[in-house]
C-alpha cells in the first residue's frame, strides 16, 4: 500500500492505534520504514518526576516521559494531559458508579420475595454485568455466599481494588512508540499531533464539500482540497474564497464560505 502512494524508503509512517497492530509494525520494520504510532498496550505507566513539559496549540501543558528500550531500537513516549485526565476520570467514575449500582440492585433482590436467588442465576447475572461494565469490573472482587442448601445465594459482597496501570489509576495517560530513537520527547509528540491536525482539516473539508458538491465543478473541488491545507490568511485560501464567491454568484447561488 505504501508503494502505491510512492512512499520513499525510510519514510516516517504515523498511524493511530487502530492500524498499529503487532503484525503491521513488524512489516514496517521489515520494510525499513520508520514509524510513530499509538501503542496498543493496555497497561499504562507514567512518572511525572521523569517527564518534560510541552505546550499544545491551545496552550495546554502536556507532560512527556521518554523511555528507550533495553536494546535501543525503540522508544516509548508516555504522555499525560490534564484535559484528558479530567475526561477519563469522569468516564471511569460513570462506569464504576453504574457497576456498583447494578451490584447493589442484584444484592437487594436477594431479600425480596420474588427476587432472583438461585446461585447459578446470580453468577450468570454477575457475568453479564461484568461484560457490559466497560472494564470497570476488573477493579472488583465479588463474593457470592450460598445458603445452607448450596443452591440459593444468601449474600453478595464486593471489594474495590483499582488495577495498577489502568485508566482508574493513570487517567489522562497514553503511549506513543517509535523506532525513531534520535528525536527528543517534544519532537516526537509534536510530529504525531500533525496526524490529528490533518484529520481535523479533512473532516472540515469533507463537511464543506458535502455542502457545496451539488453546485461546484470537480476542478473547483480539487482547488478546495489543495487550498485547505494552508492557513486561512494564506493567498491560496484567499484565492479559493474569492474564486468560489465569483463562481457561485454567477450561477445564482450563495457561497457557503
Amino acid at each position: 500500500m505504501l508503494k502505491g502512494v510512492a512512499a520513499p524508503d525510510g519514510a516516517l509512517i504515523i498511524t493511530d492505534a487502530g492500524i498499529a497492530t503487532a503484525a503491521n509494525i513488524a512489516w514496517l520494520k521489515e520494510q525499513k520504514y520508520r514509524y510513530l504510532v499509538v501503542s496498543r498496550e493496555r497497561a499504562r505507566q507514567f512518572d511525572p518526576e521523569l517527564a518534560v513539559n510541552t505546550l499544545t496549540a491551545s496552550n495546554e501543558t502536556v507532560q512527556l516521559q521518554r523511555v528507550l528500550n533495553e536494546d535501543g531500537t525503540e522508544v516509548r513516549l508516555y504522555c499525560h494531559s490534564e484535559g484528558r485526565e479530567t475526561k477519563e476520570t469522569a468516564i471511569a467514575a460513570r462506569f464504576v458508579t453504574r457497576f456498583e449500582a447494578d451490584l447493589a440492585k442484584l444484592a437487594a433482590g436477594l431479600s425480596k420475595p420474588h427476587g432472583q436467588k438461585k446461585l447459578a442465576d446470580i453468577h450468570q447475572r454477575i457475568g453479564r454485568l461484568q461484560e457490559k461494565s466497560r472494564g470497570a469490573s476488573q477493579h472488583y472482587e465479588i463474593t457470592v455466599t450460598p445458603d445452607a442448601t448450596g443452591k440459593t445465594a444468601a449474600s453478595i459482597a464486593w471489594t474495590k481494588t483499582p488495577v495498577e496501570g489502568s485508566m482508574l489509576t493513570h487517567p489522562g495517560v497514553y503511549c506513543l512508540r517509535s523506532n525513531e530513537t534520535t528525536w527528543d520527547a517534544a519532537t516526537l509528540w509534536h510530529t504525531y499531533t500533525m496526524l490529528t491536525d490533518l484529520e481535523a482539516v479533512f473532516r472540515s473539508l469533507k463537511s464543506e464539500l458535502e455542502t457545496m458538491a451539488w453546485r461546484l465543478s470537480p476542478s473547483t473541488i480539487r482547488l478546495a482540497a489543495w487550498s485547505a491545507s494552508f492557513p486561512n490568511d494564506n493567498f491560496c485560501s484567499i484565492f479559493w474564497r474569492r474564486g468560489c464567491t465569483r463562481r457561485t454568484m454567477r450561477q445564482g447561488g450563495v457561497c457557503p464560505l
